[in-house]
């Protein structure tokens, strides 16, 4: 009951954080900021190269989703659908004995959601052939020498991809350990059946 409950605290912080950076940077706080300081280091792509495409008549390139308002408006959609699973998980612990099934669904579909999102966290910049980046700059450069508003963007990506990290980690730990009770205690239940029919 105690690690439950410190599992739970912990959950609810971190979902919490998530939820605050992901609001904060929402719609478009950090992403161009980040994208932008990128382009001019030469470390991703330039979203001002894409003015010349629109002047020359050019469709320019799709924009990387690491970059994209889809994946700030999933950030902040992910982050909420934890803070109200978390809430329904502390509902059902309290009022109703039967809940684990349900519990073990809330898991699953956190894992597929905070997955996605770590991945998109983490995805490419491929759309400008001269400066590729495998990893978003932030990750593999680090904030410490940037100026302001650079690094305050650079620190809160990095913590959000934190939080994140931990909360798929701690989802699917979880999981795990429920189908690994569930599994155990149904065939303890297959052995007693047993050793009672036989009787």
């Amino acid at each position: 009951m105690v690690l439950q409950a410190v599992l739970l605290a912990f959950e609810a912080i971190l979902a919490i954080v998530c939820l605050a950076l992901a609001f904060h940077a929402y719609p478009d706080t950090c992403r161009t900021i980040l994208w932008q300081l990128g382009g001019t280091e030469g470390w991703n792509s330039d979203p001002h190269a894409r003015v010349y495409f629109y002047a020359n008549y050019r469709e320019p390139p799709p924009i990387p989703r690491i970059w994209s308002d889809e994946i700030t408006e999933s950030h902040l959609g992910i982050s909420a659908t934890s803070v109200v699973a978390w809430m329904i998980r502390v509902f059902l612990r309290c009022f109703q004995s039967n809940s684990r099934y349900s519990l073990v669904l809330f898991d699953a579909i956190l894992i597929a959601l905070w997955a996605v999102s770590v991945y998109g966290q983490l995805s490419s910049d491929y759309s400008d052939p001269d400066h590729p980046s495998r990893w978003p700059w932030y990750v593999v450069h680090g904030c410490d020498k940037l100026e302001s508003p650079e690094r305050g963007c650079c620190r809160l990506a990095r913590a959000f991809l934190w939080g994140s990290g931990n909360l798929l980690i701690l989802y699917l730990g979880r999981f795990v350990w429920s189908m690994y009770k569930s599994c155990r205690s149904g065939g303890r239940g297959d052995e007693r059946g047993g050793i009672t029919s036989r009787r």
